[in-house]
């Protein structure tokens, strides 16, 4: 993330996608909200989405980013998502993350492992949790559902936690 403008503003000001911009609701709420701002005045997830609306803006038909949802609360999230849903159809974006919650928005995952590519595909192809997530703890969460040990159930005896736990552990 680098900005080179002293006001959100003159940070667009580079941009050359002029009609992205223009017809972007997302866009125009953030240039109308921050900007006459000081970049050096704004938040960290302000930062991120400003950056992010740039590098959009440029004429550039890729886009990458790395793990662009760092700093951003649910609302910011889900807008710079949104943002990013609308960008890909003019341009490829790119987007290397270890947020789970983002990945069902993608067209194409690419999972790596040990610096190699594992699998690719669509997300429901790729998110195989026995895959992905080798973990005692799912074995465990699956194992509670199982057990009928979930949000659902308000009443769960010390002992069947219990048991439950050292099965795992022992």
């Amino acid at each position: 993330m680098y900005l080179v403008g002293p006001r959100v503003i003159d940070e667009f000001k580079k941009a050359k996608d002029k009609e992205m911009q223009a017809n972007s609701v997302f866009m125009k709420k953030i240039i109308d909200e921050l900007g006459d701002k000081r970049i050096l005045e704004l938040s960290e997830g302000q930062k991120r989405i400003v950056a992010i609306m740039s590098a959009i803006l440029l004429d550039a038909k890729v886009v990458i980013l790395d793990e662009p949802t760092v700093g951003l609360d649910r609302g910011y999230r889900q807008k710079m998502l949104s943002m990013l849903k609308e960008a890909s159809m003019e341009k490829i974006i790119i987007i290397a993350t270890n947020d789970l919650r983002i990945i069902n928005h993608a067209d194409t995952i690419i999972l790596l492992r040990e610096g190699k590519v594992a699998k690719i595909g669509p997300p429901k192809e790729v998110l195989d949790e026995d895959f992905i997530f080798p973990l005692p703890i799912i074995s465990f969460a699956r194992k509670m559902t199982e057990l009928g040990i979930n949000t659902n159930r308000k009443i769960v005896s010390k002992e069947e936690l219990i048991d439950l736990i050292r099965s795992f552990i022992c």
